[in-house]
């Protein structure tokens, strides 16, 4: 399913239709090996010059973010699942 998400955003890149496309969780998936590092880095040489690319997530590898116009690093304080919180749809998932 990953993968399927990479060919869905070569093919908006193809229609150029965005100005912004924020690929979220997309680093995750990295991280979980669904997708290489290769891959995302021929995505990203495919999208227009225009298009503002954000991705989304944690286990951005150094290759990542070594070529980032922007890089945000968040660091988790408190989460509700802690206190026994489920994940709400819409929200989490």
């Amino acid at each position: 399913m990953a993968r399927e998400g990479l060919a869905v955003l070569a093919q908006w890149f193809k229609e150029d239709r965005f100005d912004l496309i924020v690929a979220d969780e997309l680093l995750v998936a990295l991280g979980f090996n669904l997708v290489t590092v290769q891959e995302v880095l021929d995505l990203i040489e495919q999208h227009p010059p225009h298009l503002t690319l954000v991705l989304t997530g944690r286990y951005a590898p150094d290759e990542l973010l070594d070529i980032a116009d922007t890089v945000t690093i968040m660091q988790e304080h408190r989460h509700a699942y802690q206190q026994g919180v489920v994940a709400k749809e819409g929200m989490e998932f």
